[in-house]
């Protein structure tokens, strides 16, 4: 068999068509963790919603599988251990001694999640508000490192640990940054109103 050492591996020519064809084949989602941070944070965790999506959206492209996406996202405490689990089983094969609490990361998901649910409920019917909206901005660091290390299982299940093939930001991609910076500064006006007295104005 002839090998070219003067070619350059084809991993470092890629063109754009032929990276996003290798993003689309991935069983999962694969993100770089850099942007996945960016992106959950400037987005005040809203980010996480596309994220279950396009999980559960390659995942049944790739298996042919009969489940619905949206309904995954939007009931997503009852498939995040489901999920976990996939990502873990997957991600064994490239690394055999791969270790990821899968089933405690998704446990631990879900109480935040209906914790947050609760909180912004009654924060919307102005019993414990604004503290309870507080409540809910501390869980989303929580939920941002649980989906962090769930990523980190993803793109190791993808063969792609480090997220290569995603790892550029895309026009969306800011536009959506830029929303969430002003969510932060309305949410940072609400809480500026008590101290300062602004809410008696």
């Amino acid at each position: 068999m002839d090998v070219n050492i003067y070619q350059a591996p084809e991993s470092e020519i890629l063109d754009d068509n032929t990276k996003t064809n290798v993003f689309e084949d991935k069983e999962f989602y694969v993100v770089s963790l850099k942007k996945f941070l960016i992106l959950y944070i400037f987005t005040m965790g809203v980010y996480q919603y596309y994220w279950i999506l396009k999980h559960w959206s390659m995942f049944k492209k790739s298996e042919d599988a009969e489940i619905w996406p949206i309904l995954r996202t939007i009931f997503s405490i009852f498939f995040m251990h489901s999920l976990f689990e996939r990502f873990n089983e997957r991600a064994k094969q490239y690394q055999p001694g791969f270790s990821w609490a899968a089933s405690t990361m998704a446990t631990v998901y879900v109480i935040g999640s209906i914790l947050s649910s609760i909180t912004d409920k009654l924060s919307e019917r102005d019993i414990g508000s604004p503290y309870l909206v507080l409540v809910g901005l501390i869980m989303l660091p929580l939920t941002g490192w649980i989906l962090y290390q769930a990523q980190k299982a993803a793109n190791i299940a993808c063969g792609d640990a480090e997220g290569r093939c995603n790892q550029d930001f895309t026009v969306a991609n800011y536009i959506w940054s830029v929303i969430g910076v002003l969510m932060m500064l309305v949410v940072a006006l609400v809480f500026l109103e008590i101290p300062l007295g602004l809410s008696e104005l």
